[in-house]
């Protein structure tokens, strides 16, 4: 048997048994097809990301070293522009690793 479907399988079990021990309550209303259509749209723009990373190494584009960088401006598109979940007063905290 393949050694990530067994790795996979046992990700499941522990998240199951820890989830179980802490009393995590169960999702009590059910997922529409609306409600998954709008989570997708979303979730598009930041999933581009490794698309981005993986396309342009293998097609030659740019080496590993340049998609980490084109990763990290990406990043920051989608985060101060698109989603806005940050603010410029808060990239120095993030870039010298300090707790915001």
């Amino acid at each position: 048997m393949n050694t990530g479907i067994l790795i996979g399988f046992g990700l499941m079990f522990v998240a199951y048994i820890i989830s179980r021990k802490r009393g995590y309550a169960k999702v009590i209303e059910r997922l529409t097809f609306r409600k998954f259509f709008k989570a997708l749209l979303e979730a598009i723009i930041p999933l581009l990301m490794p698309v981005i990373i993986l396309g342009g190494i293998l097609s030659g584009v740019f080496t590993p070293t340049e998609a980490a960088s084109i990763a990290v401006a990406y990043a920051l598109f989608v985060g101060l522009v698109i989603l806005r979940t940050l603010r410029l007063k808060d990239l120095p905290a993030i870039l010298l690793f300090e707790v915001l």
